[in-house]
């Protein structure tokens, strides 16, 4: 028994939908696998962008300290009451000099030039003499040229000063001045 010509024509149209359906799949299944591929693409290019993004908001951040410090130090040195007071280099930094700007109204400001590379777990503490009395300004560190700029906030209850101290104290600071002297007034 032969099949009829209506029965063939339909097994043919059977395999070739069979085979439409099966080319659109593999159709189908390459442009998604292309799609997934453009994604992650994207998300990569999207995390990549994101964190650039974090690193100039970061920059954004620093810059905005570093001009906030900036017009501090420029209203310190413009001040009317600013005084200029010179430091020379002592026994442990000879060839060391430092300008202290002082003003009551706005601050303290030390730029100082030729300073030696701290060791490991040391670091410059500036000091405000009063007489007798001796008060610790603050802590700051030297870049590998040697120069060093920092501002501060004047001790509270420090009164007139008579002179000014740097000495190399360990990393935290020190509660009195140590005889390791760097720097002073003249």
């Amino acid at each position: 028994m032969s099949e009829s010509p209506s029965r063939s024509r339909a097994a043919i149209a059977g395999w070739a939908a069979a085979g439409v359906f099966l080319v659109a799949g593999a159709v189908a299944a390459i442009y998604a696998s292309n799609l997934r591929i453009q994604l992650n693409d994207v998300e990569l290019r999207l995390v990549d962008a994101v964190t650039k993004m974090q690193t100039l908001q970061e920059q954004v951040i620093a810059a905005a300290g570093q001009s906030d410090g900036m017009r501090a130090s420029l209203s310190l040195l413009s001040a009317p009451d600013v005084r200029d007071v010179r430091l020379v280099g002592q026994a442990l930094a000879p060839e060391g000099t430092a300008r202290l700007f002082v003003s009551p109204g706005k601050g303290l400001l030390i730029a100082a030039q030729k300073l030696p590379p701290t060791l490991p777990g040391r670091t410059y503490q500036l000091w405000w003499q009063n007489g007798k009395t001796t008060t610790s300004v603050g802590i700051f560190g030297a870049g590998a040229d040697g120069a060093a700029t920092a501002a501060f906030d004047l001790p509270p209850d420090a009164g007139a000063f008579t002179g000014f101290v740097v000495t190399d104290e360990a990393e935290d600071g020190a509660e009195f001045p140590s005889s390791a002297m760097v720097l002073a007034s003249r």
